[in-house]
């Protein structure tokens, strides 16, 4: 994925201003700026761009709350992380990048993974 340059964020970042932040219209953004797909640009929007977004760490009760979540709906099915992200927000007041927290629950799950391991072959 070519990286946005300064003016491809301007662009983005126009565009979202005038039709608002939660416009999903990517592919009229791709229109502007042709390098780039809308899913590349719902990507960078939803994960980096937004100013919205809280980038800062997850604290504790937030990553208490997204074991809890997960670990009561992942029999349910796929995470829906829309959802989780949505329900963040509004117990946390914090509108959270999905890939933060994707990153958070796959992370734990590998360190869970290799401290089993670890465990039962030392």
């Amino acid at each position: 994925m070519p990286l946005f340059d300064d003016t491809s964020k301007n662009i983005i970042l126009n565009f979202k201003i005038q039709h608002g932040y939660d416009s999903n219209d990517y592919v009229g953004i791709s229109r502007l700026i042709p390098p780039f797909t809308p899913k590349q640009i719902r990507h960078f929007w939803t994960n980096i761009l937004d100013p919205r977004l809280n980038h800062s760490c997850l604290d504790k009760e937030e990553e208490d709350y997204t074991v809890t979540w997960i670990e009561n709906r992942v029999l349910n099915g796929p995470i829906n992380w829309g959802e989780l992200i949505n329900d963040i927000q509004q117990r946390f007041g914090k509108l959270r990048p999905k890939n933060k927290i994707k990153n958070f629950w796959y992370s734990r799950l590998r360190r869970h993974q290799n401290d089993q391991y670890s465990y039962y072959h030392s």
